[in-house]
Parts: structure tokens; sequence; C-alpha cells
């Protein structure tokens, strides 16, 4: 802590050999920010965004010395979680990752270094499984049921709960981002959307899918009036399987783009990023085990009852006709 100085001034900072940046997720206030870092920085110096979800070579645009610019994305809460994504540009130097790569393992983080995408990894897979919750939500069973059922398949906390910890306003603008980024296959939740219209944006302001009054925690009576009258009883089979497999389906479409290297840095990613149950391996190891085969039959029978986001990829469908999974099927993405 005795390392830590603050100012307010661009003046006081022209000596560092690293800036991340962390201001709110708007492209254009990022790139303005820029702009004046560079008026007032070393040409060595490394500038970096910790967006979550927007383009890196987006925001480069507004960079004169792009070779050192660059993506740093940290994880909720920072002090304890161990995963960083590094995200290069189409500009960004070796040189600039190595040194990144340095200082973030001398602080005991543990980089991945991942091309460029809206969400990258971890937010692209992410996002879709708390927007399925909340479409489940929308036509039935409950708060305390999905989030029962996911904690007991192993995530560390069900997703209204992790949607309110993160905060609702993220969950929105982040879903925005990816649909424009991914069209038809990103259904956005009609419920979400209203509570952040609502300004209900989870613990940050006392109420989301939770009410947080006096620490006391208990379902926020108001989601009733938001959502379907008709509602139908969903089965804890299906709450687990439209939950994991969107996002094994998104899993294997960043390996079809070659977004990283091996499927093993998505396993390590989402354990690390998002606590998914490591006795499973990862996500993809958990595909493995359940049958890629078996999850492209249940996508396609789930996108003729609830359309294109369910749809298998390539990748998938591929994989189940050549009888391969995600450690034997190497050779059918990297091509």
């Amino acid at each position: 802590m005795n390392k830590i100085s603050y100012t307010n001034n661009y003046e006081n900072i022209k000596s560092s050999d690293l800036i991340i940046e962390a201001i709110v997720e708007d492209l254009d206030i990022k790139k303005q920010t820029y702009i004046d870092l560079e008026k007032n920085l070393d040409k060595n110096t490394i500038i970096a965004s910790n967006t979550s979800s927007l383009s890196i070579e987006e925001l480069s645009k507004s960079i004169n010395n792009k070779k050192n610019f660059l993506g740093i994305h940290f994880f909720n809460p920072v002090n304890l979680m161990p995963l960083v994504e590094v995200i290069s540009s189409s500009h960004t130097s070796k040189e600039t990752i190595n040194r990144v790569f340095e200082v973030l393992i001398s602080t005991g983080k543990t980089p991945i270094l991942v091309k460029d995408c809206a969400g990258f990894i971890v937010n692209r897979l992410l996002l879709p499984y708390l927007n399925e919750a909340a479409l489940i939500l929308e036509e039935g069973s409950s708060i305390e049921e999905i989030d029962k059922t996911i904690k007991d398949f192993g995530m560390p906390m069900g997703p209204f709960t992790l949607v309110d910890t993160v905060g609702i306003d993220i969950a929105y603008k982040v879903s925005n981002i990816l649909a424009d980024a991914y069209g038809k296959r990103v259904k956005k939740s009609e419920l979400i959307s209203k509570l952040y219209e609502l300004k209900l944006l989870g613990k940050k302001s006392g109420e989301g899918f939770y009410s947080y009054e006096n620490k006391i925690i208990t379902v926020n009576p108001s989601i009733e009036a938001l959502v379907n009258e008709n509602r139908i009883d969903i089965k804890k089979e299906e709450i687990i399987q439209r939950s994991m497999f969107i996002m094994i389906n998104e899993a294997a479409r960043c390996l079809e783009e070659n977004i990283v290297d091996d499927a093993y840095i998505i396993d390590f990613a989402m354990i690390t990023g998002t606590g998914f149950p490591p006795y499973k391996g990862g996500i993809l190891e958990y595909a493995n085990t359940f049958g890629i085969n078996n999850i492209c039959k249940i996508l396609k029978t789930y996108q003729k009852k609830y359309g294109e986001r369910f749809r298998p990829c390539d990748l998938i469908v591929d994989l189940a006709k050549n009888k391969l999974d995600f450690n034997t099927g190497e050779k059918l993405w990297k091509r």
C-alpha cells in the first residue's frame, strides 16, 4: 500500500511505464482519454484498457503509438481472482505483450493471451449464460430454484446472485455490445432491460433480483410483476442444459475463430475467471464428458423450441459427425 499515490493531473504520470485505463464503458470517452494521455506520456509508455467487452482494435484507432496499446482485463474481485485476459490488437507488438505478461506475473496474476473479439473469452461466454437464466425466469421456475440448481451443478453462486454482484447495468451494457457484434444468436432478456430502466442494479443499488436491505438478502418481490403470469414448470435438467450448452456453443465458436490457441485455455479461463467447478475440468472438458454428439442433438432440439441462439456451431456439428471431442478434434479448428 505504501507504493500507492494519487493524482488528478496528467502531468504527474509522465514517468509511468504502464497506464491501465479503467473508466466507464463508453467508446468515445475512452478514445478521448487516450488522446489526452498520449499528450503527456513518453512514446514507450504502454497504455492498456481494462474494458470488459469493447473492441481493442476499435479503441486503438485513437492511439498514435498503436504497438504499445492492448487490453488488460481483470476480474472482480480483483484481489481474489488470479485470471487476467491480455487482448492484443493487430498492431500490438510482441515486446509490449511480453512486458505486460512480466508485470502481471510479478503481481501474482495468471495472464492468458486472447485475440480481439466482443466480450473476449470470459464475458463472451458468461453473458449469454446470465442472459439465458433471465430468459428461463421469464418463462417459468423461480429465482431461488434457478440459483439453487446452478449451485448444485457446482458453480460458486447462482446466475442471479452473480449478476446482482457484477451489476445489472454492466450485464445490460455488455449484452448490448454482444448483440451488436453477434446478431441473431444473442437474444436479450427483456427482464434485465426492465431492471436496468428501473435502476434496480443489484447490490450496488440495494435491489436487483434480490433485495439487500439491512444486510438481509431476500428475493425482490417486485420481480413477480415483471415476468409472465402464465408460467410453466421448467425441469432442473433443462435449466442446466440451457445454461451450460449455450456457453459450450460459444466456446466452440472461439476455437473456430482462433481467439485462443488451445481448448485448455478456455477451460482455465472459465475456472479461474468465473469459478466454473474445477472438478469438472472446465466447460469444454465437461462437454467432452457429456458427449459432443449428445450436446449437438440437444442443441438442435432447443433451436427448434427457442430459436437461433441454440443452433450448434459448425465445429460442434463437425466434432459430432466425426465422433471427436475437444481433446481429439484439434485438427478441425487448427487449420
